[in-house]
């Protein structure tokens, strides 16, 4: 979540996305383009290289690295066979992490998140389980 600032009634609204050109807000929940795993060979390396860990119902696998911190969703074809679910389940991890990755604070990452529960859960379970795995791997990262 991220703070706008109201000129006219001195007060602080929270709202969950960024006020654009608000110097003001505190944190950037932007999560753009360049934020996003993508490359083959990248991918076969942090699932070989990284460590992984559960945190119901996702599986991450993380690694520390010296670029910019990556991310990749993904819901497998195997357990839910309509794209329209996959792509649900892809746009709550996101958002989980668009708004709770400042837990992550100055350290860099690729991350993966992997849905494994055979149903869909809903947005405050994954959230849940987003915000439980960026804490353990800062906890494990130091």
């Amino acid at each position: 979540m991220c703070i706008v600032h109201c000129e006219n009634l001195a007060c602080q609204i929270i709202v969950p996305f960024r006020a654009k050109n608000c110097e003001l807000c505190i944190v950037n929940c932007e999560l753009k383009k360049h934020s996003k795993l993508c490359g083959q060979m990248r991918i076969a390396a942090l699932y070989k290289e990284g460590k992984r860990f559960t945190s119901w119902p996702l599986r991450v696998t993380f690694q520390p690295t010296e670029e910019e911190t990556q991310v990749l969703v993904w819901a497998p074809k195997s357990l839910f066979k309509r794209a329209v679910k996959r792509n649900h389940l892809r746009r709550l991890m996101r958002e989980a992490y668009r708004l709770h990755q400042d837990l992550l604070g100055d350290k860099n990452y690729l991350l993966a998140f992997n849905y494994m529960d055979k149903e869909e859960q809903s947005f405050a379970v994954v959230e849940k389980a987003v915000v439980k795995a960026l804490k353990k791997i800062t906890s494990d990262g130091k």
